[in-house]
């Protein structure tokens, strides 16, 4: 695959660019984008710093949850039953949360490359 003669580096191209590179871009975005050296250009997409922190709910508790077999003997069996049911839907709703927080990263990052990367 030959690169992109610097002839033909204009707004088509940049704009081809940038969908591909993320998921969308603006027009201020493409225009920005075609002002830069076509080099220049595909260097911001790959030196751009992570401008989102991870969600407020995600905490060394919520990632390190004690095992359940730590309380099999403690707790009898239907206790033990509604625990791990609880686990379970508990479970099920942090990976609803993320998910839709990952989904509002990939449409409001300054990242779209890195974000695109990730998912494929």
């Amino acid at each position: 695959m030959k690169p992109l003669k610097i002839k033909r580096w204009n707004q088509g191209s940049a704009a081809h660019l940038l969908v591909r590179a993320g998921f969308a871009a603006t027009s201020e975005q493409i225009a920005a984008t075609a002002k830069l050296p076509m080099e220049k250009a595909v260097d911001a997409l790959f030196n751009q710093e992570s401008d989102i922190e991870p969600p407020d709910w995600v905490t060394p508790e919520s990632v390190n949850k004690p095992s359940l077999r730590d309380e099999r003997g403690k707790l009898s069996k239907d206790e033990m039953r509604a625990a791990r049911k609880k686990r379970q839907r508990d479970n099920a709703l942090d990976v609803r949360f993320m998910g839709s927080w990952w989904i509002d990263r990939m449409i409001s990052t300054s990242c779209p490359l890195q974000e695109k990367m990730t998912l494929f």
